[in-house]
């Protein structure tokens, strides 16, 4: 417990809840998660010796710098430029907390001003919320402003992170909204389906998609758009920030809300985080949007200066007027992605998609020339791809972990479902070399 209380104080507490002891209070969690914590004698040692441990410590850990990774699946290992860690680290970056006070906060809420513009620019939506903890977050809160609107009906693209579903599944547990799951055809969405039930629902429906989907592969936008408009519904989208410098941006085919993860705009792999959540949206939905938006606007002496034009959290509002109780934006990461975009420029964001592209694709064609590959769509992809296996994925695992190559995702592991065994989702990324790209081939091909 994080606050002391004696054993008189902790019994009155058990008996309030009709419990016994504290086991009985922690039931719920599985066993397997537990773990006993025994009084050890602890060693005092020396700051040195300290470091000396932690290091024995960390030596342990598989990092990026001795192993190929193919890893995606969310995550992606892009390059990133050294100067973005040496700013971020500045004192005013590093420890700033929220901006309560804006006339001493400008720093602050010049980089969060300066963050929305760019994310605005990239999605050509017409306004972006300060950042949220993850992709997932932004999506469960799109699906949320969707329901306050009084739409009850989602349509859900099988396509969509199975980690973000956790979230929303999460979000949405006993609330009155009534999910559907639009499946795949040739791993993208089925788009007869989709116009079934769009016709079924006309009105009163929202229509939630991600492309690159899951399995790497891209969506028809303009005909999804098309789809869902024509039946009056709305359209939420997630989508891969990169992707936006070349593909077709959210706000040219009529979304209502786009949301990303943007973890690959200036921040590393680490174990899984942190992240970032980016949410955009038009305008008509300003006021329903969680967390802060910040703007520009000038004092009394006409001198430019930054304000939080709207904080609709319950911290600062009526509870019941606030638009989500998890409202902190993730500003440190969020700063990592504002002075990303801004060192790669439009030009510098093009050549990441297309080198990303470009090795992509040639590690696709060497796999499939192994005789032991096989495509499972024709349809196209842009950094990752999935691809089936007649080898047991698990045995590729093995015999790349003894050459220190991370293949990618077994998505058999992820859905336990028969219709993914053996295969593997793949991720290639600019910062791959060829010889790296030919020596993950050349592996496999001496193995198998």
């Amino acid at each position: 417990m994080f606050i002391p209380h004696s054993e008189e104080e902790i019994r009155e507490m058990l008996s309030y809840l009709s419990v016994r002891n504290l086991d009985e209070l922690f039931l719920t969690i599985p066993n397997d998660l537990k773990f006993e914590i025994k009084e050890e004698k602890i060693e005092v040692l020396k700051e040195s010796e300290i470091r000396k441990e932690l290091k024995k410590i960390a030596k342990e850990n598989k990092n990026l710098n001795e192993y190929i990774s193919f890893l995606g699946g969310g995550i992606y290992d892009h390059y990133i430029p050294a100067c973005i860690d040496q700013i971020v680290l500045r004192s005013e970056f590093y420890t700033a907390y929220t901006p309560y006070q804006p006339e001493v906060s400008q720093g602050t809420l010049q980089a969060m001003f300066e963050f929305q513009s760019l994310i605005c620019d990239l999605f050509k939506m017409d306004v972006a919320t300060a950042s949220h903890y993850d992709g997932g977050t932004a999506l469960a809160e799109s699906i949320y402003i969707m329901k306050k609107k009084g739409y009850k009906n989602c349509l859900i693209a099988k396509g969509i992170s199975p980690f973000h579903l956790k979230i929303i599944k999460t979000y949405f547990l006993g609330q009155d909204l009534n999910f559907e799951e639009i499946p795949l055809k040739d791993f993208t969405i089925d788009l007869d389906y989709l116009e079934k039930k769009a016709k079924e629902l006309a009105g009163n429906f929202f229509f939630v998609f991600q492309t690159p989907n899951f399995f790497g592969f891209l969506e028809e936008v303009d005909v999804i758009s098309n789809i869902v408009k024509k039946r009056n519904g709305k359209l939420i989208v997630a989508c891969d920030p990169i992707s936006l410098a070349i593909l077709k941006p959210p706000g040219e085919y009529d979304a209502d809300l786009a949301t990303a993860e943007g973890q690959s705009l200036g921040l590393y792999p680490s174990f899984g985080g942190p992240l970032l959540g980016i949410l955009t949206a038009k305008k008509e939905y300003i006021r329903d949007l969680p967390g802060r938006i910040c703007g520009q606007t000038v004092d009394k002496e006409g001198k430019i200066g930054y304000v939080t034009v709207l904080q609709t959290r319950e911290q600062h509002i009526r509870r019941e007027k606030a638009t989500s109780n998890i409202c902190t934006n993730q500003q440190l990461c969020a700063l990592r992605a504002a002075i990303y975009l801004s060192l790669m420029g439009k030009e510098g964001l093009k050549k990441v998609f297309y080198l990303s592209f470009c090795k992509s694709h040639y590690l696709y064609e060497n796999l499939l020339n192994l005789g032991f590959f096989e495509e499972v769509t024709k349809k196209p992809f842009f950094k990752e791809f999935t691809i089936k296996s007649k080898i047991p994925v698990k045995e590729i695992f093995e015999k790349c972990e003894k050459e220190k190559i991370y293949p990618g995702i077994s998505l058999f592991e992820i859905y336990q479902e028969e219709t993914f065994r053996d295969l593997l989702l793949i991720a290639v990324t600019e910062k791959k070399k060829k010889e790296e790209l030919d020596y993950f081939v050349e592996v496999l091909k001496r193995s198998f």
